[in-house]
C-alpha cells in the first residue's frame, strides 16, 4: 500500500519536530555550560559540617 506524499511529508515533519523538541533541553544545558564556564562534573563533593561532627560508634571523640 502506497502512502500519500502529503502524509509522508507530514510524518517526516512531525518526526523531525519531535527530535528537535527532545534535543532542545540538552543543547540549552550545554550552551549554558559553555557561556557560564561551569563544569558541574568536575566539582568535588563537599563534606558538610554535620558529617564532621558525627563520630563512628567504636571511636571516642
Amino acid at each position: 500500500m502506497k502512502i500519500d506524499p502529503q502524509t509522508q511529508k507530514s510524518i517526516l515533519r512531525n518526526a523531525l519536530l519531535s527530535v528537535f523538541i527532545y534535543l532542545l533541553p540538552i543543547g540549552l544545558m550545554f550552551g549554558s555550560f559553555y557561556i557560564t564556564g561551569k563544569r558541574p562534573w568536575k566539582q568535588q563533593q563537599r563534606t558538610t559540617s554535620i558529617n564532621k561532627n558525627i563520630n563512628p560508634i567504636n571511636k571516642k571523640p
